[in-house]
């Protein structure tokens, strides 16, 4: 069964977000929602496996991370992605 097509292996190409400021305007606080709802998310899963693992967490590190690269990710066409603990560490 052919579920994907044919996958390019090149890497999106850089283009800047195309901004509306009407569309800023209505999006932003559902926007706003959904970030601070999945770095919620992602703290809970971290705190959950630093605790299993006994790593250190630093979740100062969390937020910060997170929202870089998904700036630097709106410039290649990415979809912005949760559910990884991108701050446990050593």
């Amino acid at each position: 069964m052919k579920t994907v097509g044919i996958v390019p292996a090149a890497l999106p190409h850089f283009q800047p977000p195309e901004l509306k400021w009407d569309q800023v305007r209505l999006l932003a606080g559902n926007a706003f929602a959904i970030a601070v709802l999945g770095l919620l998310e992602a703290i809970a899963m971290a705190k959950a496996i630093a605790g299993r693992t006994g790593q250190k967490l630093d979740i100062n590190q969390q937020w910060p991370q997170r929202g870089s690269g998904h700036m630097a990710g709106s410039f290649f066409q990415c979809i912005p992605g949760s559910g990884f603990p991108d701050a446990v560490g050593d």
